[in-house]
């Protein structure tokens, strides 16, 4: 049985000519809201997408030294991506600071709301990784959900619930 989420994060990024601009709202009954915003710096690339895909689908197909190598360096590639992305979201001012504190010791019981406007953010937001428990902040959270601003055709919600 999910754990019922205590307090929602929603996460609303939006392309701009900068990078990718995000807000943050932190909703908790009974607290007042806290509010953050900022620019983030996509690191999806083409090879990268083609590496992770290869990782995911074809790795263990390949298990010869090279595709060891190559595994390697695309786990470290995830670890080093997630750590950077939750730089660019929680160090980026004092607001998202405070929002990170907030929610850190209660993130199993945190609805976590990503809602993207565009194609592609070119984020892989599963990625986000706490560093100092190096640890995904989508399986800690209580939910993980993303989805696309309404008015896009490939409006999608993918909601994930951990034991």
């Amino acid at each position: 049985m999910p754990t019922p989420a205590e307090m929602t994060l929603r996460i609303v990024s939006a392309t701009e000519s900068s990078g990718l601009g995000f807000t943050m709202e932190l909703a908790e009954s009974g607290h007042p809201a806290l509010h953050a915003a900022g620019t983030l710096i996509p690191q999806l690339t083409k090879n990268v997408s083609a590496d992770l895909q290869w990782y995911l689908e074809r790795f263990l197909d390949e298990r010869d030294d090279a595709a060891l190598v190559r595994a390697k360096h695309i786990r470290d590639f995830i670890k080093v991506s997630g750590k950077v992305l939750f730089q660019g979201l929680f160090q980026a001012n004092a607001e998202a600071r405070a929002i990170w504190r907030r929610i850190a010791p209660r993130l199993g019981h945190t609805r976590i709301e990503i809602v993207e406007s565009g194609e592609n953010s070119g984020l892989l937001w599963e990625l986000l990784r706490d560093p100092t428990t190096n640890s995904p902040v989508c399986l800690s959270a209580a939910a993980f959900v993303r989805s696309q601003r309404e008015g896009f055709s490939s409006a999608s919600v993918r909601e994930v619930h951990l034991p």
